[in-house]
Order: structure tokens, then C-alpha cells, then sequence
């Protein structure tokens, strides 16, 4: 086991312009460690890795030096089913309050109390305790907000002459509540790519380690700059979801397979799937008409009786398509790669801000932006706040078109829902529910795919790796990315 200090030591090595940033926090940690005496597994445990992770991001951390916190926090911690439906698995459960300086010293006051008292349902009552903060902290919103905050959602656009329209009132009065919902954190814009345009494709991984206490191989954490994100579920049993966005090309398909034999050859890898999604088949969907802008008008678990209900039915709704890419003939030039690199980095940018970052003149910019946003290049992309609804299931099923269309329709009625079809009939559905719904909605799917071959992932812990935009892989005489052999380890890593 990787001991605190450990981890603090490596994130020093990491980052040695934080030095002194970094030894303050070690030592109040350890200050804490002492007040709190406790031992991986207990409540007190997961007040120090959660302490710890406040002060490193607040410090202005990596991802990438965080979970290396994170997989200790997750070997070394004691998850559980709490109530009828609540399900207390750190770090994923203390991510929404990182971000609140007063949640540690109130959820250590309870801690504090319990101890003192010498509660025998310690563990119990200190989790209503935390479960009913995480309430108290959701975001709230009045009723013209969230009218304003679902339209947008539904358009997926920031617009006010488009949300003016629909909603029928002022450009101005949509124009300062979204302004507002987007300095609260209720809502984030950013821009989104074609990848087939780039001769990019998304290829996901799914590893099956042999135990749920398994440390995951450094084969599969070590960087990779083709690596964005990973997912790794402890529930049940433990699976690890890796996405990658990699070139199209016979090499890397290659270097993937290699990756994944090796991998299979570690002792805790008891198996390794790759699949390849097809970007001409993602749809999304979002709903929040059961959401009033302070509570979830469901009773807990409800939403896995809608999902079921939903699933039964034999229509399927017109709306569950995907979004069609006008890419026929496009030629992607070198002012196109780099204006999706500023915008993938930035977030949306006026005309204007993409020039100050490009260094060319006005109408250059704005001829090559409105051919990028006119043949579906890139878009904006709209997110509601995590916090609304904090729970996470991802679904791997194989599954032909009928059952596909039909899980689709099911679970249109859930907050978000992101859909994929990937290589080998495979379907790849990310769903996010608010608290107390992913139990419900888990024990629903085994029972309505019993029979199928499916992949389950409930509650994990998504890890986003800092992916940057590749831009100094691109060749432009060869209009594609350079993909290096050590980049997935290769033969010779």
C-alpha cells in the first residue's frame, strides 16, 4: 500500500515549482492525521484523502497527479450501500464537495461528535449526515432560470436570439440569465470536433481486472497522449472503461492490439475488449422537466420503474437519431487543425478572441470558422452542472438495432444520456441520474438484459487526463497525426 506521504513526495517530483505549496499541505495533513487518528477504512480516512485532494486542486494540480490519489483513495477505502439507495463509494461521493472550503470542517465536526459520543452506528449516522449536505449543496435555480437553463439545454445553444424565440421574451433578459447560469457553474459551454474530419477515431477499452482490491497495471495508467479518459468501476466487480482518440490508420490499430496483448499478460487482467465507435451513430439526450430547481419531483429509486416502463413500450420517439455530419469532400487545411486545437482548448471564442490566438487577419478567421461550423466540424456543446444530478452508470451491451433503439428510448426519460454504436454490434450508453437512482436503475437493466452480453458499470470514478489537443503530432503535407511507437509502449516499451 502507497502511503500518504508517498503520494505527496511524487506529486512534489512532479511539479517542483510548487514546492512550498506542497510541503504546507503534507503538514497540515499530517496535522490532521494526528487529530483525527484513524486507519485506512474508516470514515476519518476518507476525511484525510478528501482534506488532501481539496488543498492539491485548490494548489492547481494535474489530473494526472490526482489519481494517483484517487486509486489509493479507492483501494484503501471501505464503499457501501447506504438507505434503500444510496451508495457511499469514495472518492467519486466527495468530488462534488471539493470545491466548498466549509464542507471538511463541518463533516469533521460530525465525526468529531460520533467519536465522542461513542456512537455504535457510527458509520450510519455519519452517512446521513454527509448524503444530507450533498442535498443542502446541490444548486439551486428560481423558476425563470430554470426555464431559461432547460431551453438551453434543449438547444444546445447559448444564443438569445434562439432561446428568445422559443421561450418568448427578450434577448437581453435570456442574455444575463445565461450569463449568470454560466458564472454559477449551472451551466459550461464548450467546443466539440469532428474526429472522422481529422482522420481521428475513438477507440474504447474495456479491461476486467480478476479482483476489485487489484491494482490497476501501470501499462494502463502510465501517459499516453492519445489516453482522455478512464473509468473505473469498483461495483460488483471491477472494470476499467479506457477512451482513447487515436489516428485512422492500420499503425495504430496495430500499436492498440499490442497494447491490449500486453496488458492480457499481466496476472490481474482477466480480460481486455476493444471497441470502435461509430461517430456517425452518437445521439444525446437531456431531460429535466422532473427537475424544479431545488428538488427531483421523483421519490428515490423512482427512476428505475421509468426506465423499465419506458422499455416495455413498443414506439420508439422520432427524436432518437443521430446527428448527421456534412462531411462529404471536406479538406481539412492547416489553419482548420489549428483553429480546432484553440477552440478545443479554449472554449468557445468570438471571431475576434480566435484571431488575437491565430495572429491572422479578420476575414481569413471568420471564412475558415463559418466553413468549420457550417459542415459540422465542431459545434458548441452545452453541459447542466454535474452536481444536479451526481450519480454515473455506463452500459456496454451488445445489442442490435431494435434493442438499441429501445434502450434509447428508455432512457430518454433519465437526466442525460450519451449513446454510442461501436465495432461487433456494441452499444455504449452513459447515463447520469440524481442521487439515489443508480441502484434502482442498475438492478433494472440486469433484469430487462438478462440473457445479454453486457457490461454493467455503476458509480466509478471518471478520471479525465488532461487530454491536449495533438497539435504538434500533425503533418500537414500528409493532412494526418504522427503516431510514435512509444506512445501505447510499443515493442520496445
Amino acid at each position: 500500500m502507497m502511503q500518504l506521504n508517498d503520494i505527496l513526495d511524487r506529486v512534489q517530483q512532479n511539479n517542483p515549482e510548487k514546492v512550498e505549496q506542497i510541503r504546507k499541505i503534507a503538514d497540515e495533513v499530517s496535522s490532521i492525521l494526528e487529530e483525527l487518528n484513524t486507519a485506512p477504512g474508516l470514515i476519518g480516512w476518507d476525511l484525510i484523502l478528501f482534506r488532501t485532494k481539496q488543498l492539491l486542486l485548490r494548489a492547481g494540480i494535474s489530473n494526472d497527479d490526482l489519481q494517483i490519489l484517487d486509486r489509493e483513495w479507492a483501494r484503501t477505502t471501505k464503499s457501501s450501500e447506504h438507505r434503500l439507495n444510496l451508495f457511499y463509494d469514495p472518492p467519486r461521493v466527495y468530488n462534488s464537495l471539493l470545491h466548498d472550503s466549509s464542507v471538511f470542517d463541518k463533516l469533521v465536526r460530525v465525526h468529531d461528535d460520533l467519536r465522542e459520543r461513542g456512537s455504535t452506528s457510527f458509520r450510519e449516522i455519519y452517512l446521513d449526515a454527509f448524503f444530507e449536505l450533498r442535498k443542502q449543496l446541490k444548486p439551486t435555480m428560481t423558476k425563470k432560470e430554470l426555464e431559461v437553463f432547460r431551453e438551453t439545454i434543449r438547444q444546445q445553444t447559448t444564443s438569445p436570439s434562439i432561446l428568445s424565440e422559443k421561450i418568448g421574451t427578450t434577448k437581453g433578459y435570456v442574455s444575463r440569465v445565461v450569463k449568470g447560469l454560466l458564472s454559477r457553474g449551472l451551466l459550461s459551454e464548450v467546443v466539440r470536433f469532428s474526429y472522422g474530419a481529422l482522420s481521428l477515431k475513438v477507440v474504447i477499452a474495456l479491461v476486467e481486472m480478476e479482483s476489485l482490491d487489484t491494482e490497476l497495471p501501470d501499462y494502463l495508467t502510465r501517459k499516453n497522449p492519445w489516453l482522455y479518459s478512464l473509468f473505473d468501476c469498483k461495483y460488483a466487480n471491477r472494470v476499467v472503461m479506457a477512451n482513447f482518440i487515436v489516428t485512422m490508420s492500420w499503425r495504430s490499430r496495430e500499436e492498440m492490439q499490442q497494447w491490449k496483448e500486453q496488458l492480457l499478460s499481466y496476472p490481474s487482467v482477466k480480460d481486455v475488449k476493444l471497441i470502435e465507435r461509430d461517430e456517425k451513430k452518437s445521439w444525446m439526450s437531456f431531460d429535466y422537466s422532473r427537475f424544479d430547481g431545488k428538488d427531483w419531483n421523483v421519490i428515490p429509486g423512482e427512476f428505475g420503474v421509468l426506465v423499465k416502463s419506458r422499455f416495455r413500450e413498443q414506439s420508439v420517439p422520432s427524436g432518437i437519431r443521430a446527428t448527421v455530419r456534412n462531411l462529404r469532400g471536406f479538406k481539412v487545411t492547416n489553419i482548420d487543425v489549428q483553429m480546432i486545437a484553440i477552440l478545443y482548448e479554449n472554449g468557445a471564442l468570438s471571431i475576434r478572441e480566435i484571431r488575437q490566438h491565430m495572429g491572422l487577419d479578420y476575414n481569413t478567421v471568420r471564412k475558415a470558422y463559418n466553413r468549420l461550423k457550417e459542415r459540422g466540424v465542431i459545434w458548441n456543446r452545452i453541459h447542466p452542472s454535474p452536481l444536479i444530478a451526481p450519480e454515473n452508470i455506463t452500459l456496454v451491451v451488445e445489442a442490435d438495432e431494435v434493442l438499441h433503439a429501445k434502450l434509447c428510448s428508455a432512457f430518454s426519460i433519465c437526466p442525460e444520456v450519451y449513446a454510442q454504436r461501436g465495432s461487433g454490434d456494441s452499444s455504449i450508453f452513459m447515463l447520469r441520474l440524481p442521487d439515489g437512482h443508480g441502484i434502482s436503475v442498475g438492478r433494472t437493466l440486469n433484469e430487462i438484459l438478462r440473457g445479454t452480453r453486457r457490461v454493467l458499470l455503476q458509480f466509478g470514478e471518471h478520471h479525465f487526463t488532461n487530454w491536449k489537443f495533438p497539435l504538434e503530432r500533425w503533418d500537414d503535407q500528409y493532412k494526418e497525426f504522427r503516431l510514435d511507437s512509444n506512445d501505447f509502449g510499443g515493442v520496445d516499451g
